[in-house]
């Protein structure tokens, strides 16, 4: 189910203007989490878009997305939970990708660390309280910006042509969503 909600995420970043990565390898040496072998999901660069500014806007949407030039992200789809406080607690390896070995992997490929380090979720949580706490966990675990799974869809969801074959099995899925559920 991971390679879905990557691909869906690829396809996001690809239409709103990026050359993506997926899967670049990094080795863990320590500290919390053990040592290991882990991935970014998705390394990101959009040569279209100005130099870095800076976006106070945490949650993204597909205009402020455009002004990113370079991105490593982390895809956790998760559908059936809300990013509470709780379920990142849970999960620290939520946090993998901002670690220092992969924030070196992904200065190594994007030429600089001249990167945003963004999350894509299924939801932060409704009320203000509880996404405010989880929103400060997150920015202090080193993620810049997230993106809600909602977003994504509602952005591919408008490009699914009913009459149009696709060689990505998500859009073709899309494709045919739109065409029986009006």
């Amino acid at each position: 189910m991971a390679e879905v909600n990557e691909e869906i995420a690829r396809l996001f970043f690809e239409d709103l203007g990026f050359f993506v990565r997926t899967n670049i390898p990094y080795r863990i040496t320590g500290g919390k989490g053990g040592v290991g072998n882990s991935d970014i999901d998705l390394l990101a660069i959009n040569s279209a878009a100005p130099k870095m500014n800076e976006i106070s806007e945490f949650i993204l949407t597909p205009e402020l997305i455009q002004q990113i030039p370079a991105a490593s992200i982390e895809v956790k789809g998760w559908h059936n939970h809300s990013f509470s406080q709780s379920v990142i607690n849970e999960f620290p390896r939520i946090f993998h990708f901002t670690r220092r070995e992969a924030v070196e992997t992904a200065a190594s490929v994007v030429g600089n660390h001249n990167f945003k380090k963004i999350l894509v979720l299924s939801r932060l949580p409704k009320t203000t309280q509880k996404r405010a706490q989880s929103i400060e966990i997150l920015r202090a675990g080193g993620i810049d910006h997230v993106v809600e799974f909602r977003v994504i869809m509602e952005h591919l969801s408008t490009l699914a042509v009913r009459n149009k074959h696709y060689a990505s099995e998500v859009m073709q899925t899309l494709r045919l969503v739109a065409t029986y559920i009006p």
